[in-house]
């Protein structure tokens, strides 16, 4: 799953937010999708008219820590993609302070999407709470759905447009990968802590990372 936490400061009108995750949904047809299992073990997707299913909860706690914990707890919970692919949790701590939990199934989303669902979230929630008609919270019409890539790319595949490709491919790969001297020691079972450590590169190492890549034709992720 893709979670997204944000607190809210001021009074929250839950049928607003609600509405405003339909309304998103039914511009964004992805929202609304859920994916059964076939007899034959592949997956079938179904788009349905609204977010199938009780996607929005609606909590109360009694303090900020335990907001938070709630919403740990909602981020992690697993989340069947034959029910539905998105789930929200509002977590109210008081009258005028609320955490929102926002989560997306990864087959449908990636960081990168979520600034695009957080945008016209709050798009749609402002023009609720200011009582604007419905012709006025439309936002302009897609006129690609992220199913007509899907079918592109299975037409793609079905003309055999990617056999030249594949084949470099086997051919790339067709010798032993190198093997890299990696101690393959395991850490003890049940120890998982990890931590995160920022830093920061002028723009002349960035730079010198970025030719570093060109030369051996990779990412700077690699590097």
């Amino acid at each position: 799953n893709i979670p997204m936490r944000t607190w809210l400061h001021g009074k929250v009108d839950e049928e607003a937010l609600k509405k405003s995750f339909q309304l998103m949904a039914r511009r964004q047809s992805v929202l609304r999708t859920r994916f059964n299992l076939l007899e034959d073990g592949s997956f079938c997707q179904r788009i349905d008219a609204k977010i199938p299913g009780d996607f929005f909860e609606s909590l109360s706690s009694t303090n900020h820590q335990e907001a938070i914990e709630l919403a740990k707890q909602a981020s992690t919970r697993p989340m069947d993609a034959r029910h539905g692919v998105i789930r929200v949790t509002l977590i109210h701590v008081d009258s005028d302070t609320s955490l929102l939990v926002l989560v997306v199934h990864h087959a449908v989303s990636d960081g990168w999407s979520l600034g695009i669902i957080v945008r016209e979230l709050w798009e749609f929630y402002n023009g609720l709470c200011e009582d604007k008609a419905p012709e006025e919270l439309s936002l302009p019409h897609l006129p690609l759905q992220f199913v007509d890539y899907s079918y592109w790319q299975q037409e793609l595949q079905k003309h055999h447009h990617y056999d030249n490709k594949l084949e470099y491919w086997r051919r790339e790969l067709s010798s032993p990968a190198p093997v890299l001297g990696l101690s393959n020691a395991k850490t003890k079972a049940g120890n998982t802590a990890a931590s995160t450590l920022a830093f920061y590169l002028i723009h002349e190492q960035v730079d010198a990372l970025r030719a570093l890549s060109r030369k051996n034709r990779t990412s700077l992720n690699v590097v």
